[in-house]
């Protein structure tokens, strides 16, 4: 009875620093404390506060821990872990290091936890990517690509970016660019909101640029330890630029270069599921109703495998189908299919 007395006039202490207290603990009251993380000690998790210092808090009273920084953890089997505890739905859960996989665990059953030290991990995870590419649109080629990605998640937000491009094996310059950087604000338990920015082009297409812009309402509408699916919707604006001069047909009655602005409507889906070995498999869909052009409609699927050959080796796999029902020069077909395979390094 003491210890809970203690542990309330600390969480009335501390929730003036809640926005700026890195790491919480839920307990099952549902009482938050915010702060720092220690260790996890003997059945114990060691915590400090701003202005009320180090406490202890029996693991038996807690309902989950959200931890900013990733943490060595040890578990009641002897088994060991390392990433990001986190809650979901109220439960507690272990998020990789690189973000990839989640899975379920019971806190009693945590022996022990200790800080990663900034020397041997970051918060923020990057990758490199290299492989060879195939379009549909251009069938007798593979093209060399590379990628560049970072990646967050952490309960109140999270953040994923890339940067992808492919060579044109004659003059060396990018015939594809992808690169885009999309956030999420608030936890997954709830509804969150979404904010996307990007910026594309494909010579092969035609699209010499196109730049857009998305705000969205997600929510993840159910998890377990091994695979969540989450969707959005909001609104899309895009501009783009179409030019014609790298294109090996001749037009017949169409302007060579067009400028567009449009206004769409934007519904997504992402579903993840971790497989056998440590696999995860991914598919992000998203969908373009036109609004400013009622009857267009753009759509892009992307599916990747990645298998871990190595701790931060893994051999990747991507399928991305794109459609578009108003292509801006008839020749070009509505429907593309891109296919890639190579190597990531998750750091």
């Amino acid at each position: 009875m003491r210890s809970k007395v203690v542990v309330v006039l600390i969480l009335l202490v501390s929730s003036t620093f809640e926005c700026v207290a890195s790491d919480r603990l839920t307990l099952k009251d549902g009482d938050v404390l915010s702060g720092e993380l220690l260790e996890i000690t003997e059945g114990v998790a060691v915590f400090r506060t701003t202005l009320a210092g180090r406490t202890i808090v029996s693991l038996d009273e807690l309902r989950s821990i959200s931890t900013d920084s990733p943490f060595r953890i040890e578990f009641s089997d002897g088994s060991t872990s390392t990433g990001f505890l986190a809650s979901r739905k109220g439960k507690p859960v272990l998020i990789s290091q690189n973000g990839l996989l989640e899975r379920a665990i019971v806190l009693s059953s945590v022996t022990g936890a200790v800080q990663v030290k900034d020397g041997e991990s970051s918060s923020l995870k990057p990758g490199v990517g290299v492989g060879l590419w195939w379009k549909s649109q251009d069938s007798d080629n593979f093209v060399p690509y590379g990628q560049l990605t970072l990646q967050r998640e952490r309960d109140k937000y999270g953040m994923r970016s890339r940067l992808f491009w492919t060579f044109d094996q004659d003059d060396g310059l990018p015939t594809v660019l992808q690169a885009g950087s999309e956030w999420r604000l608030g936890g997954t338990d709830g509804l969150h909101s979404r904010f996307e920015f990007g910026v594309e082009r494909d010579s092969e297409l035609a699209l010499d640029l196109r730049a857009n812009l998305a705000l969205s309402l997600g929510k993840r509408f159910w998890e377990d330890g091994s695979q969540y699916f989450e969707g959005d919707a909001g609104f899309d604006v895009a501009l783009e630029r179409f030019d014609a001069d790298d294109l090996d047909f001749v037009l017949r009655g169409e302007e060579r270069r067009v400028d567009n602005e449009e206004l769409s409507l934007k519904l997504g889906m992402r579903y993840r599921r971790k497989l056998f070995l440590n696999t995860v498999f991914s598919e992000d869909f998203s969908l373009y109703p036109g609004v400013s052009n009622t009857g267009s409609l753009r759509a892009r699927s992307e599916s990747e495998l990645l298998f871990p050959l190595a701790s931060s080796l893994n051999l990747e796999l991507d399928l991305t189908v794109d459609f578009d029902n108003e292509r801006e020069f008839r020749r070009l077909n509505n429907w593309q299919t891109s296919i890639g395979a190579g190597l990531r390094w998750n750091f």
